[in-house]
């Protein structure tokens, strides 16, 4: 069983141990491939990527470093839309490699251990899109699994709190996708990205899973 751990990244290299010793610690779980997308930089993002030996992928069509884009200068569309690109040009590379798996990873994400094999395993009951719990690091609150409140407003997405495993509208940051899960893309929303990709699954009738039994970290800023 071959799989793709993968991100894009841009100027994150504090964040590359703990998301590589996360993934590595699940090395057996399955024939794992770790590679990161790498946009401009100002740090050394890129020597310590390559220190972990994760494959480094170039962003072939870099308008400005990934840490310059927020909302007043480029606008929400915008910067969602390249992410969308970003994630989409991670996508065709699983494809072109013959993965059974991509496992969506964000950059300052930390799997725990065991937390692969959990995950492939439920999804052999559970196909097409699974994702972890995330929890933030001060308050251990799960962020990353949200329901409609509108079923007419698919726009209008609430974090709400799922009581146990099940399927969810909208799931975020860490989604492992099957080969029926890699035919779904990302796309420009005002929510995120994530969120237009849940509603591309969804026109698509691909369920998503939430598994809060396999925890991540979700750091956020430099440990």
């Amino acid at each position: 069983m071959n799989v793709l751990v993968a991100c894009p990244i841009a100027s994150r290299a504090w964040a590359v141990p703990h998301w590589y010793q996360g993934i590595d610690e699940n090395a057996d779980a399955a024939n794992v491939h770790m590679a990161a997308l790498l946009s401009p930089s100002e740090d050394s993002t890129e020597q310590v990527l390559k220190e972990y030996n994760i494959e480094v992928l170039y962003d072939g069509e870099p308008s400005r470093p990934l840490h310059e884009i927020n909302d007043h200068q480029w606008g929400i569309i915008t910067k969602f839309e390249y992410m969308a690109r970003l994630r989409n040009t991670l996508v065709e590379f699983a494809l072109d490699g013959d993965y059974d798996y991509f496992f969506s990873l964000d950059s300052d994400i930390v799997l725990p251990k065991y937390g692969l094999m959990k995950l492939l395993h439920h999804m052999q009951t559970h196909p097409g899109v699974c994702s972890p719990s995330v929890n933030m690091v001060q308050s251990g609150v799960a962020w990353n699994v949200m329901n409609w409140t509108n079923s007419h407003f698919p726009t209008m997405a609430n974090r709400t709190k799922i009581p146990q495993e099940g399927r969810a509208d909208v799931i975020m940051a860490a989604m492992l996708l099957d080969r029926k899960g890699l035919e779904c893309r990302w796309a420009a929303h005002m929510a995120g990205e994530d969120v237009g990709f849940c509603l591309d699954a969804e026109s698509r009738g691909i369920p998503r899973w939430w598994y809060p039994d396999v925890r991540c970290q979700h750091l956020m800023r430099p440990c």
